[in-house]
Parts: C-alpha cells; structure tokens; sequence
C-alpha cells in the first residue's frame, strides 16, 4: 500500500479553498471624493440622468457628438460604473449630480419592482438580476418594464434619477454636504 500524497500546508485562517466568486450587495461604495468634471462633461451627465441619448444629448446641448462621446468615456473613467445607469447611481452618491428635488406625489413601484432598484443602479443586467432574485428572466423584464412605467422613466438611467427623486435609493453619505 503507498501512502497517501503529502498535503499542501496552509495557512491556519484560510478557508476551505476557492469557490465561485458571490455578487457583492448590489450598492456600489462611494468614490472617496467628488470627481471634478468639466461643464461640458457635467452637461453630458445630466442629459445621460435624465434620460437622453447621445444624439439627444448632443443637439440639445448644442455639442458636437464626438465630444458628447468623449465626455461620456470621461465620466465612466472618473466615476465608474457598468453601466450608465450605475454611474448615473455613482454621480448622485459621490456629489457629481446635485440630488434632485423630491416628487411632490409619489408613486411607489410594488415591492416586487422595488427589489429590482439596487442592481439596477448597480449596473446589473437581467440575466445577473434573474440569478441573484432567483426568478425568472421573463418575469425580470416584464417587472423592470412595469417599474420604468410606475417611475416614470423611459431608461434605466432615468429610471436611477426617479428613485433618487423618489428617496427609494440611499443617496449620498451624511457627512457629505
């Protein structure tokens, strides 16, 4: 009979070793400080806040459309995010966006629609949030459809500046002014 293969040593705190990687809470943590965006890098972002394109964005802002692009990569290097949905979440946390007036009548999303606020700022797609809730794709989309609708938002983005609006997201930290 051989003996058995020596084993590896390991360190005393470790855990049983690797396993598949969990999905942090869907918050994102915030930037450490205020980015300091340029004005037209802060014109882009709230046009991408409330809900336009880049076409959009750039007729409305009278900017040509390679510079809306330009500030756009600008904005997703200095606050991060997947998603534009999740830096649109980012610029209301670390102050970049001025956190909008509260709605005077408020229309709740469900509780079902609800639990689907946090991953969708947190720039999760359906597929990630179907897994995470455990339900099905179909019945994420059809309830991410009937919260823009109860929200008012015609994007996720948008759809991140109505439940700022709203205060069904956490807005930024307190000792932030």
């Amino acid at each position: 009979m051989t003996p058995p293969p020596p084993r590896r040593p390991t360190h005393p705190q470790a855990g049983p070793g690797p396993t598949a990687p969990e999905r942090p809470v869907p918050h994102p943590a915030p930037a450490p400080a205020t980015p300091t965006l340029t004005l037209p890098e802060q014109r882009v972002l709230a046009g991408i806040a409330h809900g336009l394109y880049a076409p959009e964005i750039a007729d409305r802002e009278r900017l040509p459309f390679p510079c809306v692009r330009a500030c756009t990569q600008a904005l997703r290097n200095a606050l991060g995010g997947r998603n534009h949905a999740a830096m649109v979440h980012r610029a209301y946390l670390t102050g970049a966006l001025p956190p909008p007036a509260p709605d005077p009548a408020p229309v709740p999303p469900c509780p079902g629609q609800r639990l689907l606020l946090p991953h969708i700022a947190a720039g999760d797609d359906v597929e990630e949030m179907s897994t995470t809730l455990g339900r099905s794709v179909t019945a994420v989309r059809r309830d991410a459809r009937a919260l823009l609708a109860a929200l008012g938002a015609v994007n996720a983005p948008h759809a991140v500046t109505r439940a700022h609006q709203l205060r069904l997201l956490p807005g930024p930290a307190p000792d932030r002014p």
